[in-house]
C-alpha cells in the first residue's frame, strides 16, 4: 500500500502543478491581449491627433508653399 500511496501523491502533485501552469498561462494570455488592445488604441489615438494637428500651408501655382503666411 505504501508504494501505491506514493504513486498517488506524486500523481496529485503533478495534477496540481499542471493546474497552476494552466492558471499562469491564462493570466499571461489575458494580460498580453489586454496590453495589445491598449497599445493599438493608443496608436490609433496618437495617429488621429497627429493628423488633425498638422497646419495646412498655402500653395502657389506651382504647388510650393507660399512663404510668410
Amino acid at each position: 500500500m505504501t508504494a501505491l500511496d506514493r504513486k498517488l501523491e506524486a500523481f496529485n502533485r503533478d495534477i496540481e502543478l499542471l493546474q497552476s501552469e494552466m492558471e499562469i498561462r491564462k493570466s499571461l494570455a489575458s494580460s498580453a491581449a489586454t496590453s495589445a488592445l491598449q497599445r493599438a488604441a493608443n496608436r490609433a489615438r496618437d495617429s488621429m491627433q497627429n493628423e488633425t494637428n498638422i497646419p495646412r500651408s498655402e500653395l502657389d501655382g506651382r504647388g510650393a508653399p507660399i512663404e510668410g503666411q
